[in-house]
């Protein structure tokens, strides 16, 4: 799939306020009478609300930390797959084609299923006809929450909207919701999640709802759930990917040619966004490409300490461990031998915080 079939640029506000009266056209009473206010004032309301749902799309990254860049500016469309049947899936299909509800986007660490998700949202925005709402998962204090946190954004955005006619809105497929890292809800809550989204799901069948969420989790397991995956990097999605990211063509090639030359390195080893983005952020400050895997790491973890963008005199930042980089280094080393030991990858703050002073 090439992403330059793909739309990248956000359509007018005409676009909203459009599949908005269709909205109007199918009410009635109250309900009817709520939508009309979204059209006063020269549509003042929906205007505020598609600049606000715009506005989510500006993202800060690794890359800009304090600069939030425009999705489209910086994303590489991953290829997806049908967990079921293998296939290759147009992230555009998965939106507008789609004969389920529940839609589950699955991935390893540093895929981008987040960036993905939002990117979904800007087709829904674009190409779809409901409202788009994007819900980190991790924020909503229970399961139960979902539909208020999910109600309060409509009117969050500038959309007046009571129980009534979100009630309304949902069960017409009006609203399609957008939730965000389901591996992050903590243990001993994930039960009441599944049971509210099961809910929404057979209660809303009109409804798109899509989650995110690393492997072998709990709601792999729930009815009315189609599962999706996105696929590891290869090669030959390195150049379109640091195409997207340098700007300038000249570099983005030096780099591609420099990979591609290298006799020791492995590029393989770059198979997903985030590590394609850290071997950037190496290349910056180092100049050159890492000789082996092992060395890839070891400039990695020097990079990220000390967050140089390789064009200013090296500043010494304040640290809240009072380590310097040796020592972090080496409490990084003990911490991977113990929780190697003790078999343990999946973590929680108070995991980590455990094993850290162990090391």
């Amino acid at each position: 799939m090439n992403s330059t079939t793909l739309p990248i640029k956000n359509k007018s506000v005409k676009t909203f306020i459009d599949r908005c009266e269709v909205f109007l056209d199918g009410a009635a009473g109250t309900n009817r009478g709520e939508i009309q206010k979204w059209f006063l004032e020269g549509n003042k309301a929906l205007k505020r609300a598609f600049i606000a749902l715009k506005k989510e799309q500006e993202i800060c990254t690794i890359m800009h930390p304090q600069d939030p860049q425009i999705l489209n500016s910086f994303f590489y469309v991953p290829k997806i797959s049908e967990r079921n049947s293998k296939g290759l899936i147009n992230p555009l299909d998965l939106v507008l084609n789609r004969n389920e509800t529940g839609a589950l986007i699955s991935g390893r660490l540093g895929q981008g299923k987040s960036m993905f998700l939002r990117y979904l949202q800007f087709l829904e925005l674009n190409k779809g006809n409901t409202i788009p709402i994007f819900l980190d998962l991790h924020k909503i204090k229970t399961g139960s929450k979902i539909l208020y946190d999910c109600m309060k954004k409509v009117n969050d955005i500038g959309l007046e909207c009571s129980r009534k006619l979100f009630n309304f809105l949902l069960g017409k497929g009006h609203i399609s919701i957008f939730l965000d890292g389901y591996d992050e809800i903590q243990f001993d809550k994930r039960k009441l999640f599944d049971e509210e989204i099961t809910k929404i799901i057979n209660s809303s069948p009109n409804n798109k709802i899509f989650i995110t969420s690393r492997y072998d989790t709990e709601i792999e397991r729930l009815p009315g759930i189609t599962g999706y995956d996105i696929l590891e990097f290869t090669t030959d999605d390195h150049g379109h990917f640091i195409r997207k990211i340098i700007k300038d063509k000249e570099k983005a090639n030096a780099i591609m040619r420099k990979i591609s030359e290298a006799e020791e390195f492995d590029p393989t080893v770059l198979d997903t966004p985030l590590l394609l983005t850290w071997f950037l952020m190496v290349y910056k400050v180092k100049r050159k490409i890492p000789k082996t895997k092992i060395g890839f790491y070891e400039e990695l973890f020097k990079a990220i300490l000390s967050r140089h963008d390789g064009t200013k005199d090296s500043l010494d930042r304040p640290s809240k461990s009072r380590l310097t980089d040796d020592e972090i280094e080496k409490v990084l080393h003990a911490f991977c031998y113990i929780t190697s030991q003790a078999n343990v990858s999946d973590f929680e703050e108070k995991t980590i915080l455990k094993y850290i002073t162990k090391s």
